[in-house]
């Protein structure tokens, strides 16, 4: 039995590039830490028609905006079709406390990803 609306977020996590391509999740980071960070989300489309608009708003611990990006992820038809997006989160100047990402997917805000800084 299918459940109506969509789309929906699979999951949402950050993790960290490594060899080969390959990425470690990352729960927390130490501040001394260099770090190839990117979120990865997984997108159902279910009724949603057309591409499915994805924003991404970052926020530092002094609520300055980090990171923004916009996309329309282009999904095949059927309502189990999934996507992933890849953000690369460049966080310029690094300081301790809660990083917040907020993902908004169609027209709603779906969750909101935390990344921890230890000083």
């Amino acid at each position: 039995m299918s459940s109506p609306g969509g789309p929906w977020v699979m999951s949402a996590m950050i993790g960290r590039r490594t060899e080969g391509d390959a990425l470690q999740l990352v729960e927390q980071l130490a501040i001394s830490e260099p770090a190839d960070l990117v979120l990865v989300l997984h997108v159902v489309r279910g009724d949603w028609q057309g591409p499915v608009p994805v924003r991404v708003t970052g926020q530092s611990p002094s609520d300055e905006r980090v990171a923004r990006l916009e996309l329309d992820l282009d999904l095949p038809a059927a309502p189990e079709a999934t996507g992933r997006v890849v953000v690369p989160l460049a966080l310029a100047s690094v300081r301790p406390g809660v990083y917040w990402f907020d993902v908004v997917v169609g027209e709603t805000n779906m969750t909101r990803v935390p990344l921890p800084i230890r000083g």
